[in-house]
């Protein structure tokens, strides 16, 4: 009963007391697990009804919960559906740097650079998660995505924590989407949101067709034809205004050739699901034989065309619409009245007096834009 040892009767309450704190821990991360999957369940929910703020307070809950790539994931996909690509992108790489176990963390950041531009990092950051995880499902559904020149989003990719795509919100009083809709281009929101320009070879049926436009953010509206083709560009009259932010507007003048510029366009698919826009970087060519218009000179790949066009300010200049022999060309907007054809922003004056040049937009800051006025454009063209 004495010496270095405890004696029977006391060793026994002490393992019993131990024993019991444990059982006390395990039913708190019990119950604690099990309030984490419903925060997370309510932000996914959220997310699909279009309300981004709720899902990042929720997201932000569940990762203050656990330190884990769920709910990192599900932050970046919150941000993203907001608008806030430079944020998601920088999230990204947090969740992927700090879960290198996690490749579905590692291929959500691959996805996100190479939507916007930036395809030599994300293939040396798919390389590595592949060299970590070379038998993982999603790397390998990212593979045969990435060999695509526009990939599509689909099967595994679409599947939550690591969603490659915004969650579509169809709201306003605006019936549903049917399931027969399909992307078939790329359009541009105008005038605050409540016009879209299309490319009018794609939209010129036999039949009435039924149309819906869907921006980066997934915010979903249906629209009606209302000039069939001007110059071949088409013009829809949406529902209800989508938010453009004031990013709409249109510079008074064409771009230099050899000037950089941005174009965003989204894949075409059978399916209307939604997606998120791929920026393509480049610089302007020069006239082309089609009608006069110029050459994009920006590698967009075939067509049917139909995205934004923003100069190095990001302002708007134009559409793609196909050309000869498969080459993109830059379609012209009109330019405002009042502005003068050789207008620019005013130029930002330093403390010692020398007029800047406008800064030009970064690739990022590009993307966020195109969030926001390139348009998946859906129709159902059943008989």
């Amino acid at each position: 009963m004495y010496g270095n040892g405890l004696s029977t009767s006391r060793r026994a309450v002490v393992v019993a007391a131990t024993l019991a704190a444990i059982g006390v821990r395990a039913l708190a991360a019990a119950a604690t697990g099990c309030e984490r999957t419903e925060v997370l369940r309510r932000a996914e929910a959220e997310l699909a009804a279009g309300d981004p703020a709720s899902a990042v307070a929720d997201f932000d809950r569940a990762s203050m919960m656990l330190h884990a790539p769920d709910a990192e994931m599900g932050l970046v996909r919150a941000y993203m559906q907001g608008g806030e690509y430079r944020r998601a992108l920088a999230f990204g790489a947090h969740a992927a740097g700090a879960h290198l176990e996690s490749a579905s963390a590692a291929a959500l950041y691959a996805w996100l650079l190479r939507i916007g531009g930036q395809q030599a990092v994300s293939d040396r950051v798919f390389r590595e998660a592949l060299a970590r995880a070379p038998s993982d499902p999603i790397l390998a559904a990212l593979r045969n995505a990435f060999a695509t020149s526009r990939p599509v989003a689909g099967a595994a990719l679409l599947d939550p924590p690591h969603r490659m795509a915004p969650r579509a919100s169809l709201r306003f009083g605006d019936s549903g989407l049917p399931d027969a809709a399909r992307v078939a281009c790329s359009g541009v929101a105008f005038d605050g949101g409540r016009r879209a320009w299309v490319p009018a070879s794609v939209l010129q049926p036999s039949r009435p067709w039924r149309f819906w436009v869907r921006n980066g953010l997934g915010d979903t509206r249906e629209a009606t034809l209302e000039i069939d083709d001007d110059g071949g560009m088409a013009l829809l009259r949406i529902s209800q205004a989508l938010p453009t932010s004031g990013f709409d507007v249109v510079a008074p003048r064409a771009p230099f050739a050899g000037s950089p510029g941005y174009v965003a366009e989204y894949a075409t698919s059978e399916h209307g699901g939604a997606a998120w826009p791929w920026l393509r970087i480049g610089f302007f060519g020069t006239l082309s034989g089609d009608g006069g218009l110029r050459q994009l000179g920006i590698d967009v790949g075939e067509g049917p065309h139909g995205g934004p066009i923003l100069d190095s300010t990001g302002r708007l200049v134009g559409m793609a619409l196909a050309g000869r022999e498969g080459r993109a060309v830059l379609k012209p907007f009109a330019v405002p009245a009042g502005a003068s054809d050789d207008a620019l922003p005013e130029p930002k004056v330093e403390a010692s007096g020398i007029a800047m040049p406008p800064r030009v937009l970064l690739a990022d800051e590009a993307y966020e834009r195109m969030l926001r006025i390139a348009l998946q454009v859906l129709v159902d063209d059943r008989s």
